[in-house]
């Protein structure tokens, strides 16, 4: 079965295909699926060959932002692509990033415990990041680009 994003939205009584609040719907459905990518790959690497946290989260977060970059594109905010566009994406995902790990390490730190259950942490850093990440890409990674001759 397919579910598509825009008929969630249509169903739950969000029309406009740009508005904000639909956007922030449709980012936040993709962001549950890079969530979900992300949380994956930390409990394949942790559990499967016993990584700690912090290594894992270096493989997996930008296994997430590709897999987010191409869903808010396409789905979120319909936008033109190119090169410049995902440039533009993953530096904005680069600040999102360092709220998020900021988060996600001070947890470990102040709970050591959580280095060995570390999605825990990740879904802390993970809404901090969520803000951060929403206004820029919004504002400016797929914020549509004139063309100057």
């Amino acid at each position: 079965m397919h579910y598509d994003a825009l008929a969630i939205m249509s169903a739950s009584g969000i029309d406009s295909r740009t508005s904000a609040s639909a956007q922030l719907f449709r980012y936040c459905v993709v962001g549950a699926c890079g969530f979900a990518v992300e949380a994956s790959v930390i409990a394949f690497l942790q559990y499967a060959w016993q990584w700690s946290a912090l290594p894992c989260r270096a493989v997996s977060f930008p296994c997430a932002v590709l897999v987010t970059w191409w869903l808010n594109h396409r789905y979120t905010f319909q936008s033109g692509g190119g090169w410049g566009e995902v440039a533009r994406y993953f530096s904005t995902q680069g600040v999102g990033l360092v709220t998020n790990l900021l988060a996600y390490a001070a947890m470990i730190r102040i709970f050591p415990l959580l280095d060995r259950h570390a999605l825990v942490p990740l879904v802390v850093g993970s809404a901090l990041g969520l803000a951060v990440n929403f206004l820029l890409a919004k504002r400016w990674a797929f914020a549509a680009r004139k063309n100057t001759v």
